[in-house]
């Protein structure tokens, strides 16, 4: 019998009907390339190669490699590494294939970092399908002026169409974990000029850091009376009250002026 390790997160989806609507979001044909990150003992993976797309995962868990390998030796689409995927590459994996598509049951530890990473590999990706804590999907897709909003849904919905799929229930796992989960779908964004992605994220960082303070209390020394005016922002809201476009805007004023330089 397998033994779960804490340390990897590892909480394995058993509803088949819940693994194969998660295949059939990823819309794969035989044509398509997939990233799936850990698979684990292969549940969804079964599901993904009955799409005859060819599949490359990376498992962390070096106790899970044979049978990994059984997979790779029965299925010619089927290929593996074993590492830490917050380590990898990914740009240079996707490099020369069709756009990607990345999936996975991701342990709450490496969600926001993988999705920040994979930020980079954006216009090799075609969508992203990802089980997550519902907390984080919560994250991801908040409306201004919720709990939820904050660093990590301006930086996915500005680069990416974010949905909340299915809702999954512990029960739908082993071992069942304490919180509910749910489905998200990330489709990137097709744009014609991006922002500086690395000042953007500093700029995003620094807004959220301290984001019950009102906006003329974080930008105090950075902009004046005068600037709010010509901004047409109201300097009494706080950084959660801010929709994306009005962020874009205050980041676009700024970054024109060399205002944000020195922010951390």
């Amino acid at each position: 019998m397998f033994r779960t390790k804490k340390r990897f997160g590892q909480h394995f989806l058993v509803n088949q009907a819940v693994l194969q609507t998660i295949s059939d979001y990823c819309k794969l044909t035989p044509e398509s390339f997939c990233i799936e990150v850990g698979p684990g003992q292969g549940a969804l993976t079964r599901y993904l190669l009955m799409t005859d797309a060819n599949i490359q995962a990376i498992e962390i868990d070096e106790r899970l490699k044979p049978t990994l390998e059984k997979f790779k030796s029965a299925h010619q689409n089927f290929s593996y590494t074993m590492t830490d995927v917050l380590n990898v590459n990914l740009s240079s994996l996707m490099e020369g294939s069709v756009m990607t598509t990345v999936v996975g049951n991701l342990p709450y530890e490496i969600s926001t970092p993988l999705l920040f990473k994979l930020v980079h590999s954006r216009r090799q990706i075609e969508r992203m399908v990802f089980l997550l804590q519902k907390e984080v999907v919560d994250r991801i897709t908040a409306s201004p002026s919720t709990k939820a909003y904050g660093r990590l849904a301006v930086m996915m919905q500005y680069y990416f169409e974010v949905e909340g799929l299915v809702q999954v229930p512990p029960e739908d796992f082993n071992p069942p974990p304490r919180v509910m989960s749910q489905v998200v779908r990330l489709v990137p964004k097709a744009r014609d000029n991006w922002v500086d992605h690395d000042l953007f994220s500093a700029f995003v960082k620094y807004l959220f850091a301290m984001q019950r303070k009102m906006l003329r209390q974080r930008f105090k020394g950075l902009l004046s009376p005068e600037d709010w005016a010509e901004l047409e922002i109201d300097p009494t809201q706080r950084p959660q009250d801010l929709s994306l476009s009005t962020i874009l805007s205050l980041y676009d004023w700024g970054s024109n002026q060399s205002r944000w330089s020195d922010i951390s």
